[in-house]
């Protein structure tokens, strides 16, 4: 071969290889990222405090990330957060928020199930106690009100020293 041949050679092989380095930069990035890290796959069922069902259309969220899930119709949900530590919030209309107990170091790739959560209905009450014959106000009355399937609503009158009762 002849110097000339040769250095034609050597320039095209060096157009070849710049070619496929702008190439390959073009389609994948300036440097090749760092693998992210698997992530962790919680899972588990939201419930009703008082009727034990199923709640559909809880929103479960991880507290200090962004990672978000709803529980489908059954009231389970997977969340997929990045591995550490989590604690997850559970919020539906009508209900009181609730957070899972603490999930310490969670560890990449990791699948934890069970993690459930029960939810119970905000509550509230008001009115007056009235005398069944005078049909006025009672004072000092104590009124409790339960809301579960094995007990009745009770009403429970206490009066105070300083107030009458009649009827």
């Amino acid at each position: 071969m002849t110097t000339t041949s040769t250095l034609v050679r050597a320039r095209f092989v060096a157009g070849v290889v710049s070619l496929l380095l702008l190439v390959g930069v073009q389609m994948f990035g300036a440097a090749p990222k760092a693998m992210a890290a698997l992530p962790v796959s919680i899972s588990g069922t939201i419930f009703d405090s008082v009727s034990a069902q199923p709640l559909a259309g809880v929103t479960i969220s991880d507290t200090g990330g962004s990672a978000t899930a709803t529980s489908a119709n059954d009231g389970t949900y997977t969340l997929q957060v990045d591995p550490g530590t989590h604690v997850l919030k559970a919020l539906l209309g009508g209900y009181v928020p609730t957070s899972s107990a603490v999930l310490p170091n969670l560890v990449q790739g990791a699948s934890i199930t069970g993690i459930n959560v029960t939810l119970q209905k905000y509550a509230s009450a008001s009115g007056m106690v009235l005398g069944s014959v005078t049909k006025t106000g009672v004072s000092g009355v104590a009124v409790r009100l339960y809301d579960a399937p094995s007990q009745r609503t009770r009403r429970t009158s206490r009066p105070t020293p300083h107030s009458r009762t009649s009827g």
